[in-house]
């Protein structure tokens, strides 16, 4: 949060989730409790459920989205984000992978 001050950031756009593990979104609903966050996302379900930490940070996430205080994009291979001033497709997601762009 010292940082986002600093760099006179009052909120967050999106959130980028690229698994459940505690060092990616374990902080998540602190995070949010602190700054106004607008869209998370992710590529969907938990698919670690035999790691504890894992499903428990899972867990959590579960619980922050279901306040439906935000919004959730659960991406796709060559789902385009809908992130203004930039093009962000997505090449990967839950194990998938899109072809090469251009047909190769």
């Amino acid at each position: 949060m010292a940082a986002a001050r600093k760099a006179g950031v009052s909120k967050i756009d999106f959130v980028l989730v690229t698994h459940f593990h505690s060092d990616h979104v374990g902080g998540a609903p602190q995070l949010a409790a602190r700054i106004p966050i607008g869209t998370f996302i992710d590529h969907g379900e938990n698919r670690e459920s035999n790691d504890a930490p894992t499903v428990q940070v899972w867990q959590a996430y579960e619980q922050l989205l279901a306040t439906q205080k935000y919004k959730r994009i659960t991406a796709k291979p060559r789902d385009t984000l809908p992130i203004q001033g930039m093009e962000a497709t997505v090449i990967s997601s839950d194990g998938a992978v899109s072809a090469a762009r251009g047909g190769k």
